[in-house]
């Protein structure tokens, strides 16, 4: 997971860019059902990894775990 496209990008925000994009997730003007709220689950869930995006518990299975609770990976 670390390695991911998405999370070299992610990296590169600064903390305004990172608060901004949390804050677009958040708008109901942009987003209203049940795929964005799992965006807005998986934004918050990486949130406790910001700026680095470095830790064990960061993995695929668990990021999973957190957006499908009731689906096996």
């Amino acid at each position: 997971m670390l390695q991911t496209k998405l999370i070299k990008l992610l990296r590169k925000f600064d903390k305004k860019e990172w608060i901004q994009l949390g804050h677009f997730l958040e708008s109901p003007f942009f987003f209203s059902g049940r795929k964005e709220e799992r965006l807005i689950v998986f934004y918050h869930h990486l949130k406790r990894f910001y700026p680095h995006f470095e830790h064990k518990k960061l993995t695929k299975e668990r990021v999973f775990a957190v957006l499908f609770p009731d689906k096996p990976y």
